[in-house]
């Protein structure tokens, strides 16, 4: 049956099976000095000496017995004397039927662990304190044996002293014996078995000058016998004496006389005595000299087989040790439930349901599946181990979720009790040292660890060859959101020049036929583009002279971003000798990072285009709704891709009232682009939902219904405008290239394109033969241009309010008039105006009615009706460049 978990406690109070309780209290004294104060509370597992043991134990096992208790306290326990081998194996053994004595086996290893699984570290603690105390088993016994030496006045050390003096020799020859072997140990084994071989020694000296006295006193004894009987005894009685000293022992054997014993049976040689009564006297003399003598004997044969029972027994016999449990043994109760929990041994195993409670745990961040950063998303294997990595992630971080929640509800449970029974249970349940508190923490520092493994297992999957970018993709920690922090995961990348290669879209032409891709499209995936040209460009030979004249600049920059477009695929070294050359430039990126351009404006001379358009940022405010969330995704490399993509292409805006939808909406989108093979820019993407957004340049706040231009353009943009005006002359390229910027600018400042027009009509001027030749400013070019660095930062409303104001104007040879919301307004022209072209009397119609209004068109807005085009134009294009007049009215100079 399995082993019963009880406490050190309850174990310390059963009796010992043979009832030596003195030992039993002896060794409980020792653990209550050396243990923890609380170590009746440890939890055990109460094996059987069978279960631990068998019948008997083994050789093997026996060695390696270790107890956590000294062996000088051992011995005392026990009342040993001194600590032979086999006292210290008969107290072993006896240890070894108490429960409490099983409980201090530290060694073997594998019995220790069944035994203090549930209190592991604490008994190891202390077995490392005791160790220092543990001595060997001679030392112990040497120890015990001075003990006993220092206090003779115990009845065990005087039966020893006892012993000794009976096997001490005369002082003379003990002091013969010191000086032969005064460099023995007193006490040791050698110097015993010495001085038994020493006392035997003289002992046959003795018993044979004893022979040799008694042959002579026996010889002197027959003659005078022989001499009496022929004088006065028969011949019968010589030969009885005869007889007789035939009868006696060998004069050789072993016997032990006293001196005075000798000298006696010297002074009875003159003496005359009966022959009979000597003999016998001299046989019991001889056989007691025997017996003391083989009583010698066997108790040297004693000592030796003593001495021979110490002396370790070495042995070369081979041996194999078994792998310790990997599992502890599961407590019976537990074992009950789990098995009845987990429907084990039933038909109903699998049909134990989760998903209505897997809600209450899967929550993210941190505590769901880790995502694939969307920049590996195309170099992820399909293995279907990742899979089951994934649904183990998700499953220990919903198991992390559970087990913090049922912390944090406890921790309330216990705060809304009254003070004194808040304590009890506080110290019971939420001490660091109490039992329940430590569970807790151990069943969470598993689940956090073996997360840890499957997080580390998912991540060892992306191992570029690139062992620079290998070792630091390992360097860069897992977030609450994906497996790699992705800003630091992009900028290793950047460094290391990524992990993407072009033409990665032809891998992915089965997923492009799956969502009903045109045939065209595929065709393209498969075999590249195609140029559609009109005529064939004029191949020339590539000599140095005409390379010189295409070729760029040498820079550290320019050499960097070759060398990555090289590293991804995106160009190739060409052996080429003859071709079509076109320039190529660098372009600042927002980031800071520089665009690579080609120049391919001489090559679209022969290329056919066909019209098209594309939703730019003057559609936008169609899309956005009041309070609406934005997402922006751009593809990372869209260009390298093999397809030619024009402006906005790879840059998606993806927006939504909810928040939550939109969230669904841009992994959707994510997973969808990675699956054709599309690469995400992290770094310019925006994942969060958000109602303000810099997109295209500009910045979309939908909270505040504005639209303006980034911090950064407008530092920008005004920085050169006043690099212009502070020279005070400008070139034909230069006034390109800020009229470029200004008519950008002004898609989002209020009445920007107005000022504009002006600019616009002096560029026009500029000789574009003479590209770079400076001229000087015009006066109102340089008011305007003032007015923009004034006004860069301003901003107008992305939604218009419902019209409140409904205008209607004509305008005729007598004069002007209007209705405003069903009021008529007129007046009659001036005299230098009766001459004006119809246009400009339309467009100043308009301008006669806003000025009647005034006031009331305060934050309002009117919807204008006109039968004349060119005035609804100007207006709502904010001027034009044909018509001067036309702008000088519209600009209400």
């Amino acid at each position: 049956m399995p082993a019963q978990i009880k406490t050190l406690g309850e174990i310390a109070v059963d009796p010992p099976p043979d009832d030596d309780v003195a030992s039993l209290n002896a060794i409980l004294s020792f653990m209550e000095e050396n243990f923890p104060s609380d170590w009746r509370t440890w939890e055990i597992y109460d094996h059987s000496y069978a279960d631990l043991f068998g019948d008997e134990i083994q050789p093997a096992v026996e060695a390696k017995l270790r107890f956590a208790i000294p062996n000088q306290d051992l011995a005392r326990a026990f009342g040993l004397p001194s600590l032979s081998e086999r006292s210290y194996r008969q107290a072993r053994r006896k240890l070894c039927t108490w429960a409490i004595g099983r409980a201090l086996i530290y060694s073997p290893h594998s019995i220790m662990q069944k035994i203090h699984d549930r209190c592991y570290s604490k008994f190891m603690d202390v077995v490392a304190k005791i160790k220092a105390k543990i001595t060997p088993v001679r030392r112990a016994r040497s120890s015990a044996e001075k003990s006993t030496t220092q206090n003779p006045d115990s009845p065990g050390s005087q039966q020893e002293v006892l012993r000794k003096r009976s096997l001490s020799p005369p002082a003379q020859s003990n002091r013969t014996k010191r000086r032969k072997s005064n460099s023995r140990e007193q006490g040791s084994s050698d110097h015993l078995l010495a001085t038994v071989l020493q006392q035997q020694m003289e002992m046959f000296n003795k018993l044979l000058q004893v022979s040799v006295d008694t042959n002579q006193n026996l010889r002197s004894l027959g003659e005078q016998l022989t001499h009496d009987q022929n004088q006065n005894a028969p011949q019968d009685e010589a030969g009885l004496l005869n007889a007789s000293f035939e009868s006696t022992p060998d004069s050789t054997a072993d016997v032990e006389v006293e001196p005075e014993q000798v000298s006696e049976t010297e002074q009875d040689h003159s003496a005359p005595v009966n022959s009979a009564s000597r003999e016998r006297d001299l046989n019991l003399k001889i056989s007691e000299l025997q017996h003391e003598l083989n009583t010698l004997r066997r108790s040297q044969q004693a000592t030796e087989a003593e001495e021979e029972e110490e002396r370790e027994d070495y042995d070369f016999e081979p041996t194999t040790v078994e792998k310790e449990a990997k599992f502890s043994i599961a407590d019976p109760r537990l074992l009950k439930q789990g098995i009845e929990c987990q429907r084990l041994g039933s038909q109903g195993w699998e049909n134990i349901r989760y998903s209505e409670v897997q809600k209450q745990f899967q929550a993210s961040p941190a505590f769901c599946a880790l995502k694939t950063n969307n920049i590996l998303a195309n170099i992820t294997p399909g293995w279907s181990s990742l899979s089951i990595l994934e649904k183990f992630d998700h499953t220990l971080g919903a198991i992390t979720n559970g087990l913090l929640q049922q912390r944090k509800i406890f921790k309330e449970v216990v705060d809304e009790l009254p003070g004194n029974v808040r304590q009890k249970v506080g110290n019971e349940f939420l001490a660091v040292n109490c039992k329940f508190r430590k569970q807790s923490d151990d069943l969470l520092q598993y689940v956090c660890g073996r997360r840890a493994e499957v997080l580390k297992m998912r991540r060892s999957t992306y191992k570029p060859k690139n062992k620079v970018l290998a070792s630091l993709l390992n360097d860069i920690p897992p977030t609450e959101n994906h497996l790699f922090d992705d800003e630091k995961l992009c900028d290793a990348i950047k460094q290391q020049g990524g992990v993407y290669r072009a033409g990665q879209l032809q891998t992915h032409i089965d997923e492009w036929e799956k969502c009903g891709a045109p045939k065209t499209i595929l065709k393209i995936l498969a075999h590249g583009y195609r140029i559609p040209f009109k005529s064939k460009p004029v191949i020339v030979e590539l000599n140095e002279d005409l390379i010189k004249r295409y070729q760029t600049k040498q820079s550290g920059a320019m050499s960097t971003e070759i060398q990555k477009m090289l590293s991804t695929g995106a160009i190739q070294r060409s052996k080429c000798r003859k071709g079509f050359l076109s320039t190529m430039f660098l372009r600042k990126k927002t980031d800071g990072s520089n665009r690579t351009i080609f120049n391919l404006k001489r090559l679209d001379n022969f290329v056919a285009t066909q019209k098209f358009r594309l939703l730019n940022h003057q559609k936008i405010p169609t899309i956005l709704g009041k309070e609406y969330h934005m997402m922006k995704i751009d593809i990372s490399q869209a260009y390298y891709h093999g397809i030619k993509t024009i402006v906005y292409l790879d840059d998606f805006l993806i927006v939504h009232q909810d928040p939550q939808i939109l969230q669904t909406q841009k992994d959707y989108v994510v997973q969808h682009l990675n699956l054709l093979g599309w690469t995400v820019n992290n770094q310019k993407s925006s994942i969060v939902p958000v109602k303000r957004l810099e997109y295209l340049g500009i910045v979309w706040d939908t909270g505040r219904n504005i639209k303006c231009l980034a911090e950064k353009k407008v530092v920008s943009l005004q920085s050169e405008i006043k690099a212009i005006v502070r020279k005070n002359c400008w070139s034909w390229h230069e006034a390109k290239v800020i009229l470029g910027k200004l008519n950008f600018a002004a898609f989002v400042v209020p009445l920007g394109r107005l000022h504009c027009r002006k600019l616009q009509r002096i560029a026009v001027t500029l000789p574009e033969q003479d590209k770079y030749s400076k001229f000087k400013l015009q006066p109102h070019a340089v008011a305007d241009l003032t007015w923009w660095v004034e006004n860069a930062h301003k901003s107008t409303a992305i939604h218009h309010p419902t019209p409140t104001l409904f205008i209607t104007t004509d305008a005729a040879d007598s004069g002007w008039g209007a209705t405003v919301n069903g009021k008529k307004f007129w007046g009659p022209w001036l005299p230098n105006q009766n001459h004006w072209h119809s246009n400009y009397k339309e467009l100043w119609t308009v301008y006669e009615v806003l000025k009647c209004l005034g006031p009331q068109l305060k934050e309002k807005s009117l919807m204008l009706q006109s039968d004349n085009r060119t005035a609804v134009a100007y207006l709502t294009k904010e001027g034009g460049t044909k018509s001067l007049k036309l702008l000088e009215i519209t600009t209400c100079q």
